[in-house]
């Protein structure tokens, strides 16, 4: 189903359709809000494919749409998030982290 803007969307009997086929019981209330959330999601959706990053005098024109995002520059330095662990615990032995004991532990806590 279409709405006038030219865009896909989701009417009742879909909701209904697809509501069926996961064998929910949905009241009407469910039905439209369940509608309103799709198309909503629709909407978003097809709002991130219409985006074209901004495109300077050095670049090649966006093709427009998720296809034409930038990418990030290769010649960055790597995301520190994306190396292991190894690479910044202070010890890392057969896969584990290694955590100095601490003296306040090693008190007798008996009554």
């Amino acid at each position: 189903m279409d709405d006038p803007s030219g865009r896909a969307a989701i009417g009742r009997a879909e909701v209904l359709r697809i509501a069926r086929l996961a064998r929910l019981r949905l009241g009407d209330e469910e039905v439209e809000l369940f509608t309103r959330q799709l198309n909503d999601i629709l909407a978003h959706a097809q709002e991130i494919a219409d985006a074209e990053p901004d495109a300077s005098a050095d670049e090649e024109p966006a093709r427009g749409g998720a296809a034409s995002l930038r990418l990030r520059d290769p010649g960055a330095e790597p995301d520190p998030l994306l190396a292991g662990p190894e690479a910044f615990a202070p010890a890392f032995p057969d896969g584990l982290f290694a955590v100095p004991r601490l003296e306040a532990m090693d008190e007798d806590r008996s009554p």
